[in-house]
Order: C-alpha cells, then structure tokens, then sequence
C-alpha cells in the first residue's frame, strides 16, 4: 500500500492537512445533496401527480415488505406455539398419566 505522505514533520500539520481535505469533501458532499434536493422538488413541482403516484408506489412498496416480514415473524411464533403446547402435553401425559402425580395436584402447583 503506497504511503500518501511521510510522517514526519509537525503532526498539527498532518491533522489540518485530513482537517481541511475533509471540510473539502463535506462541503462538496453539501452541494451535491442540495443540487439533488432541488432537482427532486423541481421534478415534484413540475410533475406533481407522477410524483405523488411514485411516493405512494413507494409507500406501498414498503407496507408490503413489511406486511411480508411481519406474516414470516407469526408464522414461526405460531410454529413455535405449537411446538410448546405438545411438550406440555406430553410432560403432562408423562407426569400424571404414569402415576406419578395426581391431577388434583398436577392443576394445584
């Protein structure tokens, strides 16, 4: 990996060298984002029912996504609901069906 500078000399000089290198990219990173806000704004101006079409495509798009994620997250509790009552079911079956506990006392605690 090629070195960019040498590390010698006064380190307040490297610190302002990245300080201002960076003060550079935000502030070109500034007008790119106003520049696109702009143009954004202009394009829903201009063509306000295509952008409002497009923005709730979008919502739609997203609500949809989620709807989907949320359906997978019961399916599995559901799944995982199952699996917990035949375990009681069956700890029951063992416990007191075998003699070892009565079910007054199983249902007493």
């Amino acid at each position: 990996m090629p070195v960019l500078f040498p590390l010698i000399g006064n380190p307040l000089d490297h610190f302002l060298f990245f300080f201002r290198k960076s003060l550079f990219r935000q502030d070109f990173l500034e007008q790119v984002v106003l520049h696109e806000f702009n143009r954004l704004a202009g394009f829903a101006e201009e063509y306000e029912d295509d952008f409002v079409k497009a923005i709730i495509g979008h919502s739609m798009k997203t609500a949809e996504s989620d709807r989907g994620i949320k359906q997978r997250e019961l399916d599995n509790l559901l799944k995982l609901d199952n699996e917990l009552d035949k375990l009681f079911e069956w700890l029951y079956e063992d416990i007191c069906c075998k003699g070892r506990l009565s079910k007054p006392s199983y249902y007493s605690g």
